[in-house]
């Protein structure tokens, strides 16, 4: 059984590996459902146009 939380492309409806939640919402989902609480990941870079 895998033992964390994975998001859905509402688009595509496929697993968005590697992806999280922001602003604490994905450590939220994590301690409700009783699992290790990750770190939030942290952006480099952003690129505009």
């Amino acid at each position: 059984m895998m033992n964390i939380i994975l998001k859905i492309s509402q688009l595509a409806g496929r697993v968005e590996e590697k992806r999280r939640w922001s602003e604490g919402i994905h450590q939220t989902v994590e301690a409700k459902e009783g699992l290790k609480i990750q770190a939030d990941s942290i952006v480099v870079a952003h690129i505009t146009y």
